[in-house]
């Protein structure tokens, strides 16, 4: 792809964004910089400074490969035969420009609930002192002055909206035209000069940009080269998604993906609740879903070109199965994810929501439904998901699916999961987890909650909703423990997935720095007559609870790994 770098006077870039020349795809996000970005990117202007570049996309008027908007601030839409070029980065620093140059009433600025009117006040900008010299204030606080040229002119401060190509010769033009006498009118015209010859440099500043060649709506490859680019110069903006990029490209189709998702938020309990009704990851895994029963590759550039063909038929199907796996995920009879911040890897549900689509068109028995299960638990306490997440969704659906279906004897996915996890393998796992965003470490804890864990205290009150992962040796304990000993234990010992288990708060609390063996004694702590039942629900089994008894804390960690491998072992073999 062609790419032509250049340097525009930003102003006429401007210029044409007011007048629908030069648009923005529809996948961009609105207008959000705050008061302090407008005024550091306002002195960077004056003083000649590198702003970014600006990426642009010539467009083909009869042939426009995204939908579009004007920029923000601008009204009305854009006739498609005005439109020249898009926008794909640089949208801030453009409509930044243009909000100071020309004040639109309905936008307002980021953490705020009003629209502001920028100034620039002549004295303090001939002394160099561009901090004092630019400002900002709230419309409504400061009409009297944007209304009354005789006040600007008395405090030599000119409104930014007076800085436009005709509108600042007309003000100094005035400016010297209202002078009292002819000596004033002198005094005048030569302020004017020195304003003018020190406002050129403003006013014809070049902006560094690159434009690409046009590209046609029909031109799968050179959309997702776009896109591409588009995305590697914006990875330090507001992440955008697949759904964002493919919502612009199936305009023409008359497919509104918003609505699509706005309507599936609303229709699927389980959706609802892990996406909290935003289209990112789970609006990105309906499109996964669609393009693995389409048979595609899910990488982003397959999707971003997802043929219109049957969307919505597709779509309903893709969100209803991916609620389906959601449901599986959220069930302590399923995978025990009670609560959303459990759940080991977003990025399986869209292979998992695939293979259930598959199992249930094909009317598949108990055992399609075990062999998911196995190939679930073996991905999270391998961290298959850790990387590579596009193609590891792909390979797996593809492998399970035929091994499902009869159409492979075997499956090379649960080969390589079987192999990596050895008992000792997952001991050893256990042993070095204690990030609570490991998918070792949430797996245990969805394995505890479909374990029947509870809080302690089996009269309480308790859901495991309430409940928190907390320690079980306590962090003061052991480092009181093993002050004056040779062993030095190091936090990641310490907040090791073994030593963790879901209690209450509250319970975590009375516990404090309590040695095991004199806590689990505790009726205020444990229900002393149910204390082996209790602890087994939290894999806590005989050796380990002797080790706690003994306050042998390699012992308890020991037990435990191997009470968890084991289980582990039987959900992936």
């Amino acid at each position: 792809m062609k790419i032509t770098p250049d340097n525009q006077n930003l102003f006429t870039l401007v210029e044409k964004a007011q007048k629908k020349q030069i648009v923005l795809p529809d996948f961009q996000r609105s207008f959000v910089w705050p008061y302090s970005a407008i005024k550091d990117i306002l002195i960077s202007i004056f003083k000649g400074y590198y702003i970014g570049s600006i990426l642009l996309l010539e467009a083909d008027s009869k042939s426009l490969p995204f939908a579009f908007r004007p920029i923000e601030g601008v009204e009305g839409a854009p006739d498609e035969d005005q439109i020249q070029k898009y926008i794909l980065d640089g949208q801030q620093r453009i409509t930044t420009l243009h909000y100071v140059l020309y004040a639109p009433d309905n936008v307002n600025l980021k953490y705020t609930s009003n629209p502001y009117r920028f100034f620039l006040n002549l004295d303090n900008f001939m002394a160099d002192d561009l901090d004092q010299a630019i400002y900002g204030q709230r419309t409504q606080d400061c009409r009297r002055l944007i209304e009354n040229t005789e006040l600007q002119f008395k405090q030599k401060v000119v409104p930014f909206t007076s800085l436009t190509q005709n509108g600042w010769q007309k003000w100094l033009q005035e400016y010297v035209n209202v002078s009292e006498n002819d000596a004033q009118k002198a005094k005048r015209a030569v302020e004017v000069l020195d304003w003018s010859n020190k406002l050129n440099s403003f006013f014809n500043f070049q902006a560094t940009s690159m434009t690409l060649d046009k590209v046609a709506e029909d031109d799968a490859d050179g959309i997702s080269e776009i896109c591409a680019v588009f995305e590697k110069m914006n990875s330090t903006g507001v992440q955008l998604t697949v759904f964002d990029l493919l919502t612009a490209r199936l305009y023409r189709s008359n497919i509104s993906l918003r609505q699509l998702w706005k309507d599936t938020y609303q229709k699927y309990e389980n959706l609802n609740y892990f996406s909290d009704e935003e289209p990112g990851i789970y609006a990105v895994q309906i499109l996964r879903v669609i393009g693995l029963i389409r048979g595609l590759d899910v990488k982003a550039s397959n999707l971003i070109n997802l043929s219109p063909n049957n969307f919505n038929e597709d779509f309903e199907r893709a969100a209803d199965a991916l609620d389906k796996a959601l449901q599986k995920i959220r069930s302590t009879q399923g995978y025990g994810v009670f609560d959303k911040k459990w759940l080991p890897y977003p990025p399986m549900a869209a292979a998992l929501a695939a293979l259930i689509d598959v199992a249930t068109t094909n009317k598949l028995d108990s055992t399609a439904t075990k062999t998911i299960d196995k190939w679930y638990w073996g991905s999270v306490f391998n961290e298959r998901y850790s990387s590579a997440v596009e193609s590891t969704t792909t390979r797996d659906f593809r492998d399970i699916r035929d091994f499902l279906t009869g159409e492979k004897a075997q499956s090379e996915v649960l080969t390589e999961i079987n192999l990596g996890l050895t008992e000792q393998n997952i001991m050893n796992k256990l042993y070095a987890t204690n990030r609570t965003r490991s998918s070792v470490y949430r797996g245990v804890m969805c394995l505890i909650a479909i374990n029947g864990a509870r809080d302690f205290r089996l009269d309480d009150p308790i859901t495991l909703h309430t409940l928190d992962d907390h320690h079980i040796f306590p962090k003061n304990y052991l480092a009181k423990r093993y002050k004056k000993s040779e062993i030095r234990l190091t936090d990641n010992q310490i907040n090791c997935i073994l030593n963790k288990t879901l209690i209450s708060d509250r319970t975590n609390r009375k516990i404090s720095n309590k040695a095991p063996a004199e806590y689990i004694k505790d009726t205020e702590l444990v229900d002393t007559t149910q204390t082996d039942a209790i602890l087994n629900k939290h894999f806590i089994n005989s050796e380990a609870k002797k080790a706690m008894e003994d306050d042998d804390f390699a012992m308890f960690q020991e037990a435990r790994s191997l009470e968890i491998a084991k289980l582990v072992i039987y959900k992936t073999s």
